[in-house]
């Protein structure tokens, strides 16, 4: 086989490549398969962060500049350690939102956690009263956002059974 491969080396390569192929499928199915459920599928940490982008002298702009981070939790309990609050009632298709200080309050975060029944992060909403663009949509009224406002929601999982069923 090795003087066929030596002979041939488009044979070896194809080989080379199968065995690749198969020990790659073989970890993917083992990592896929070995989730606990301890931590959530979008990773163990949510972090939010702002970047900003200054002009350079030649009149481009030069991204990346990062203005602040903020850990985020990705549990109800981690969360209520960090005096946020969920909504009470779930919007169907979306889930429970939940809020670190009250809406319209000047501490107000532009964003809201949502969670899942079983307590996960699922996604973020950012709100603006100002307008914005397309992808933002422009909602009478959201969860604990009962005014009209632009809104945005980013889903990490699928929000189709949120609220349990």
């Amino acid at each position: 086989m090795i003087t066929t491969i030596k002979e041939k080396p488009f044979i070896g390569l194809v080989i080379t490549l199968v065995i690749g192929l198969a020990i790659g499928l073989i970890l993917s199915f083992t990592l896929i398969s070995s989730n606990d459920g301890a931590s959530n599928s979008i990773g163990s940490i949510f972090l939010l962060a702002t970047g900003s982008a200054e002009t350079g002298s030649a009149g481009y702009t030069r991204s990346g500049i990062q203005a602040w981070e903020q850990t985020l939790p990705l549990t109800l309990n981690e969360a209520r350690n960090l005096r946020w609050k969920k909504e009470v009632s779930c919007v169907s298709g979306v889930g429970y939102y939940s809020r670190k200080n009250a809406a319209k309050s000047a501490a107000a975060e532009s964003y809201s956690l949502i969670f899942d029944s079983k307590d996960k992060v699922i996604g973020i909403y950012f709100y603006s009263e100002n307008q914005q663009g397309y992808p933002w949509q422009q909602v009478q009224s959201a969860g604990p956002f009962p005014y009209p406002h632009w809104g945005l929601h980013i889903f990490f999982q699928d929000s189709t059974n949120a609220c349990g069923g």
